[in-house]
């Protein structure tokens, strides 16, 4: 009903403790706006709330708005069990390999269990489990976790037996960058017809990225494409997907991402030995470039697209299909060395306190 107002479960049950402490159900109806009939039933409920709040997390179910228990308390427990532990593993769960899970569990305690996860269960399950859907970002799970601890030991012998001072040790990463991608979310009115969008492409490239731990110095963006006889660009350029990181100046060390593409760290030597390569096997869960500066320039290049599509759209009339068409590797890498000059100082410092 229209101005109804609904009530957290720890709401319900201080209702509940005002009448068991001796105060006139009169009054805390009046003073919460509801029929007797409503109080009547959480007092009649107290138990299966009080059970309600013990299942989940306090700080979850403070919000709650209502109970909703599980018809199957034993599966949907089993169910959450389950799911928790493949989580803790990193293993990328969704729907259709959930609901089979709870079905076959389902079996295991009770043969002749009648239980189907439908879409309905599904819904309601993820509700009281507060579980929602996210994107999978960076690449910790690739990490030899139980080494992430020494990590900062380890660095730190490497770096004071070496004498070298924060300017010196890099960072660097790899990552795709699919060129012509736009945003795929957007602002729209509830009267927009246009809620549909484009056909994504698939142009891709293989930036690489390297910094050092004070921001200060910031090496040219590598873009490893297809082409072997690329123009004139600003930044630097391969063809070759097994590229090494290279060109650094003065005594260094470089931490690059452990990827199995890259060769052994003894081959990664300068001529004069000032540059020094070291591979963690941890380093996929630590690595800064992974701790937003490479979400931060693809937020920067998408924002930088859009805004040059706005102004062509404005003096030519261009569409934006034709836009994407037009646009060339050479402008985007233009594009993407002018959104990594944007990357400032604090934000790479601040990657690396991560």
């Amino acid at each position: 009903t229209p101005g109804k107002k609904n009530y957290t479960v720890e709401e319900e049950l201080n209702a509940v403790e005002r009448v068991k402490k001796g105060e006139k159900q009169c009054r805390v109806i009046a003073d919460l706006g509801i029929p007797e009939s409503t109080l009547r039933t959480w007092i009649i409920d107290e138990p299966k709330l009080r059970e309600h709040l013990k299942k989940i997390d306090s700080k979850a179910g403070l919000p709650c708005k209502k109970m909703r228990l599980s018809k199957d308390d034993t599966v949907d427990q089993a169910s959450y069990m389950w799911f928790v532990q493949q989580r803790s593993e990193g293993a990328p769960l969704s729907g259709p390999l959930i609901k089979p899970r709870a079905e076959a569990l389902s079996k295991r305690i009770n043969t002749y269990s009648t239980f189907a996860a439908s879409n309905g269960w599904f819904e309601r399950w993820k509700k009281r489990h507060r579980i929602n859907l996210n994107s999978i970002m960076g690449e910790a799970w690739s990490a030899d976790l139980e080494s992430v601890a020494s990590y900062p030991a380890e660095l730190y012998q490497l770096i004071a037996g070496g004498g070298y001072v924060e300017e010196q040790i890099y960072n660097s990463n790899e990552a795709e960058h699919f060129w012509k991608l736009l945003f795929n979310k957007t602002f729209s009115s509830r009267d927009d017809p246009q809620k549909t969008g484009y056909k994504t492409s698939k142009d891709r490239v293989t930036l690489l990225f390297c910094a050092n731990k004070t921001g200060q110095h910031k090496l040219p963006v590598l873009c490893v494409g297809k082409s072997k006889n690329p123009e004139s660009l600003p930044l630097l350029y391969d063809n070759s997907l097994n590229i090494q990181e290279k060109r650094l100046e003065e005594k260094a060390i470089l931490l690059p991402d452990n990827a199995p593409v890259h060769p052994e760290d003894s081959q990664l030597v300068s001529c004069d030995g000032k540059i020094m390569v070291k591979y963690f096997s941890s380093s996929s869960a630590i690595q800064p470039m992974d701790q937003g500066i490479i979400a931060q320039f693809r937020k920067l290049y998408k924002g930088e697209i859009m805004q040059e599509y706005i102004q062509q759209n404005e003096e030519t009339g261009v569409r934006l299909v034709q836009f994407l068409k037009n646009l060339t590797i050479k402008y985007m890498i233009y594009i993407s060395q002018r959104c990594w000059g944007k990357i400032d100082v604090l934000s790479i410092e601040k990657c690396w306190m991560k």
